[in-house]
């Protein structure tokens, strides 16, 4: 297991596609103060009854969605590329023991993710309050302590997501089609369930992965939304993983690379 953990470390840090799949760090991050600047101009420039009704969302979670799609972009690339060269095979010539390569692979994306879920949030969250600043707008009048679930939860969700993308690209094999999969997962089916007459919408809606770490952290997602108990929601984000995980273990050792 050591050998196949030292190898995937070298492929997954020795490919440009990482770094530019990184990169949507620090740009979420940045994302993030500028939507708080945003909301800072517009409240200072606004009427006293618009100031009274101001409410602007956590901008840290429109961060964490971005590092959510980064992160399953390079979940899905970190093996659809050595399908699309050849190299996957190379590996197990070398590794026979494909159920090891792709432990290796999951515990190198996944403590990738959470790395990343962590660097993202955290930063979003400190950088969009300090622009705020004592403005009453709702989302910076929490303690940490109080957003601390949150924060965590939106990082294990980040990392479930290139999980999910390794999977996806195991089973998928093509980066384009493992991706359109990611999307439909990440927004289409979210939506189509937020549109769903009741009591099927609030249903689906509740176990969508997107909606999960909401629910993680005992925080509803949206309005009127169905809500799992934390550990429920932990488990659906377990079963999630393990789904992903085995579909792709299945596929390495049932078909030739």
């Amino acid at each position: 297991m050591r050998r196949a953990l030292a190898a995937e470390w070298i492929k997954l840090r020795s490919v440009r596609s990482t770094y530019w799949t990184l990169a949507g760090v620090p740009a979420a991050v940045v994302i993030a103060a500028l939507l708080a600047l945003h909301a800072s101009s517009l409240y200072d420039g606004a009427s006293a009854e618009a100031k009274a009704n101001a409410v602007v969302s956590p901008l840290e979670t429109v961060a964490a969605m971005i590092a959510q799609l980064c992160l399953a972009v390079l979940g899905v690339r970190s093996i659809t590329a050595e399908h699309a060269t050849g190299m996957l095979r190379t590996t197990f010539t070398a590794m026979p023991r494909r159920g090891a390569v792709l432990a290796a692979k999951a515990v190198l994306i996944g403590a990738t993710g959470l790395v990343a879920g962590l660097a993202t949030l955290f930063p979003a969250y400190f950088l969009s309050r300090w622009i705020a600043g004592d403005r009453p707008l709702v989302f910076n009048e929490s303690t940490l302590s109080q957003d601390l679930p949150s924060l965590l939860a939106g990082a294990s969700l980040v990392a479930l997501f290139a999980l999910v993308g390794l999977g996806l690209g195991a089973v998928l094999r093509n980066a384009a089609t493992a991706l359109g999969a990611i999307f439909a997962l990440w927004y289409v089916l979210p939506m189509i369930a937020l549109n769903l007459p009741a009591p099927w919408g609030p249903r689906l809606g509740a176990v969508m992965l997107a909606n999960l770490a909401f629910q993680l952290s005992g925080d509803p997602p949206y309005p009127g939304a169905l809500m799992l108990s934390p550990w429920i929601a932990a488990a659906a984000m377990f079963l999630y993983g393990a789904a992903a995980l085995t579909a792709a273990a299945l596929a390495l050792t049932r078909r030739a690379p």
